[in-house]
């Protein structure tokens, strides 16, 4: 049981810094984790170049684990 709350409360802690996120960054975080694309895959669906792509996840992972560690603080 106490393993199970912790899962929910893990997945809960993600989900709320994910939707936190401003969209462009959510966007690529979805596409990448979510739907399994590659750089290439989201730049074309974007039609953004790969840099952009890596620059934004970066960005958003680096967002995400600020957000949570205040949370966890």
């Amino acid at each position: 049981p106490d393993e199970v709350l912790a899962d929910t409360e893990t997945k809960e802690t993600v989900r709320a810094a994910l939707d936190a996120l401003p969209p462009m960054y959510r966007e690529v975080l979805v596409l990448h984790h979510f739907q399994d694309l590659k750089y290439r895959e989201i730049a074309d669906t974007l039609n953004v170049p790969i840099g952009t792509v890596m620059n934004r996840i970066f960005r958003a992972r680096k967002k995400m684990a600020r957000t949570i560690e205040r949370r966890a603080a």
